[in-house]
């Protein structure tokens, strides 16, 4: 019943017309020709890097079609060599589901927990996304992370600076993810978040120098009257004792 209801099922304009599929001799049978409903010229797909990507070909000639796919081929294989995109636009939001899928995938392995990926998509979803949107991944540069860094710094209440600083390491992976599948051409710089100021400095000990005088030595009104520090010093031994502020318990106290 359910192979039935998948028959009777209307093929979408934009799907290929089953008898219309072409395999280019020579080349990977990934590279195909097809027709559909939705346009009266041949299209071209090819499949790289986990991206399917199609093309019209602007002619109704199925000879003329081949040689294009051709070009296109060498189009798609020359932009890899040269670590290019290979596709002149993808949405910043495409490129974050792309990597909740990844990460579904290694809790699938037992690499990540269900935590982890549960605490992504929803940091996703609750402020990443809504803020970049459908920006073209190339188009996110130094200003743009610098503009959301800030976003999170006005939130309120205020979020702490761990949680600001685990935001901008999920941007990070999104754009290094997509980075990877050759989608964006180059990682941009990321802003520095920083670190978390407790307001507690540990507080300064202090020493007094006190002279503790060798009673065989004769002392003289003045201890220094008449003497360098170097010649005192030979003359005296010194002790460092340490003095105790008046408002502590102490040089342990805590």
């Amino acid at each position: 019943m359910a192979d039935e209801r998948t028959a009777n099922k209307p093929r979408h304009r934009t799907q290929p017309i089953a008898d219309s599929i072409t395999h280019v001799k020579g080349y990977p049978r990934k590279l195909t020709l097809y027709k559909c409903d939705a346009s009266r010229y041949w299209q071209v797909r090819y499949y790289a890097d986990g991206k399917v990507m199609r093309r019209s070909t602007k002619t109704e000639s199925k000879r003329e079609a081949i040689e294009y796919a051709k070009r296109y081929y060498d189009e798609i294989n020359l932009k890899r060599a040269m670590g290019a995109a290979l596709v002149t636009r993808t949405a910043f939001s495409q490129c974050a589901e792309q990597l909740l899928e990844a990460m579904r995938a290694k809790l699938t392995r037992g690499q990540l927990t269900k935590d982890t990926v549960d605490i992504a998509d929803y940091r996703l979803r609750r402020s990443v996304i809504p803020y970049f949107q459908n920006t073209d991944i190339n188009d996110i540069h130094y200003e743009h992370l610098e503009g959301y860094l800030s976003h999170l710094s006005s939130q309120q209440p205020p979020l702490s600076v761990t949680t600001i600083g685990a935001y901008m390491r999920l941007v990070k992976r999104i754009l290094s993810d997509a980075y990877k599948r050759r989608l964006l051409t180059q990682m941009p710089h990321m802003p520095t978040v920083g670190t978390e100021d407790t307001g507690s400095t540990p507080p300064l000990r202090t020493v007094s120098l006190s002279v503790v005088s060798d009673p065989s030595v004769a002392q003289p009104a003045d201890a220094f009257s008449g003497c360098g520090i170097a010649q005192y010093n030979q003359r005296h031994h010194f002790a460092l004792r340490p003095a105790l502020n008046s408002d502590d318990g102490g040089p342990d106290h805590a």
